[in-house]
């Protein structure tokens, strides 16, 4: 079984700053861009809820509290040509009740940052405990056979589950991406551009043949597989997750006083916000100089 140290687990990951020592069978581009490798990690772990953008959109579909409203059109017509937000019941019993239909969803999203923090703690911790000790330089795609050991070492069978699942999220991965792609484009390009028509169905081929084309040069290049999550983590994570967060922080304070998220959460989302922006600085930063530096060795 994977018995980690607990104890000091805790005291790392209170550590704030500190980068430990790394051993001499490191990858040499972890040993080079230590910075930019932290943040990679960072990138990786909170990058997940990018996906709670399209929450704007799946409300929308549904009709659910504004959207479902008999002159929804009319709303949206005024908030595209107004920027005050002037168009919300102020009525306390309506604001309450608004805000009981949102509660799944922030439920949704607590619970969600609950099992991203048990998940991601558990796999670092077993890979501290029973990877490290292989002293194993993972290469490309390798890292997703090798930590088939932490799974053997509880039982010889959750290698298979292992598989399956890893296959499973894949599959999973590659089906919803478009989806999710063209469903934001098209909800964003509505609001910049509300007198045009984007047709889902024509953004969503777009977006297929884009991921396609640019899959196909990838392979073709052979893209060193650390530049690929490096670029993506920046790109997709820290970059854009900061600005995404700064937008909730901007339309937060635009909404009537009624509306507006409570104090505690405030604080949290701008010192969130503040943290965010810093490692995606590191992040662009590391790749600059990896980049057009001395740092990028195909």
């Amino acid at each position: 079984m994977v018995r980690p140290d607990l104890g000091r687990a805790f005291i790392g990951s209170l550590s704030f700053g500190r980068l430990p020592e790394f051993p001499e069978w490191a990858p040499q581009d972890a040993v080079q861009n230590p910075l930019l490798t932290m943040a990679t990690a960072f990138a990786y772990v909170g990058g997940s809820v990018m996906g709670y953008i399209v929450y704007a959109n799946w409300v929308g579909i549904h009709r659910w509290g504004m959207t479902g409203h008999q002159k929804i059109e009319a709303i949206q017509r005024h908030a595209f040509t107004h920027d005050k937000i002037d168009y919300l019941p102020d009525d306390p019993e309506q604001v309450s009740r608004l805000r009981k239909i949102v509660a799944p969803l922030r439920w949704d999203v607590g619970m969600g940052a609950v099992v991203l923090f048990i998940v991601t703690a558990a796999f670092m911790l077993s890979g501290a405990a029973v990877l490290y000790p292989l002293q194993s330089e993972f290469k490309g795609w390798s890292l997703l056979t090798e930590q088939r050991h932490v799974w053997s070492n509880i039982h010889g069978s959750l290698i298979w589950v292992y598989y399956i699942c890893i296959i499973a999220a894949l599959w999973g991965t590659l089906q919803a991406l478009p989806e999710i792609y063209a469903r934001v484009s098209q909800e964003f390009f509505q609001a910049i551009w509300p007198n045009r028509e984007w047709n889902y169905d024509k953004i969503r081929r777009y977006v297929c043949v884009y991921i396609f084309i640019t899959t196909f040069v990838i392979v073709w290049l052979n893209i060193p597989f650390d530049i690929l999550t490096q670029i993506a983590g920046f790109i997709l994570a820290n970059l854009s997750i900061a600005l995404m967060m700064l937008g909730a922080l901007y339309l937060n304070f635009k909404l009537p006083a009624a509306y507006r998220t409570r104090w505690p959460m405030l604080l949290g989302a701008i010192v969130s916000a503040a943290i965010l922006i810093v490692f995606a600085g590191i992040s662009g930063w590391g790749l600059i100089g990896k980049l057009f530096g001395a740092g990028y060795e195909r």
